[in-house]
């Protein structure tokens, strides 16, 4: 009988490590793997790559694909085709459902005094939070651990200043969420970003000092 690893060998396949035969498996097993390869993935696939890995026709593959999307339709799920490959999605018949439900996921973890103190990062950054402190004449530690968590805001370096506190700056997902393509692009800073330290227990800045962002827009924009 021949030794398998002898062969793997004369194969140029170190001993011991299976060989990845697309022929031998079956239908279901296909439709598994290829389930797993467009999940793993996250972005469209080109078709013909997709062909050429499980030893498929592109014909046939795409025959194959139909009937495998309409069992994931089952489980809330379905494969997209769409610019010469296939994605896989969640199925439209949920759509509505899923919308909700982010968007009640989304208003819960953003309170208006979170709101306001990532404003004052997004317009001051980089900054401390001993500066947010006295804007707001409120302890923000928790709500800036919050911001950090969420990744709307990360650390940017410390201030040269005793202590040399944190400073902090708002991210890339910061844009995305509030559909940014720049800072340049947040409505007009406000005014009182720019006056002198308010009267103890008197905050400076409120969130309806942002023109577009009074709590129906902020509602609005958490929503979508």
């Amino acid at each position: 009988m021949d030794d398998p690893e002898r062969i793997e060998e004369e194969r140029g396949v170190p001993p011991g490590e299976d060989l990845f035969d697309p022929a031998r498996l079956s239908n279901q097993q296909k439709g598994a793997l290829l389930t797993a390869l467009l999940f793993s993935t996250g972005e469209t696939v080109p078709l013909a790559r997709l062909a050429e890995f499980l030893d498929m026709a592109e014909p046939e593959l795409a025959t194959f694909t139909d009937e495998l999307a309409g069992e994931l339709r089952l489980q809330g799920l379905d494969i997209l085709s769409a610019a010469g490959g296939l994605r896989i999605v969640t199925s439209a018949e949920w759509d509505e459902p899923l919308r909700r439900f982010h968007r009640q996921t989304r208003k819960a973890r953003l309170s208006r005094n979170a709101l306001e103190i990532l404003a004052i990062i997004a317009y001051e950054q980089p900054i401390a939070r001993s500066r947010v402190d006295e804007l707001r004449q409120v302890n923000s530690e928790s709500t800036v651990r919050t911001l950090l968590d969420r990744r709307l805001i990360t650390v940017a370096g410390r201030a040269d200043t005793p202590g040399r506190p944190f400073l902090y700056r708002t991210t890339d997902y910061f844009l995305e969420v509030f559909g940014l393509r720049t800072l340049n692009d947040l409505p007009p800073r406000p005014a009182a970003l720019d006056m002198p330290p308010p009267a103890p227990g008197e905050a400076a800045f409120s969130i309806d000092d942002l023109p577009g962002f009074g709590e129906d827009e902020i509602e609005e924009s958490l929503e979508s």
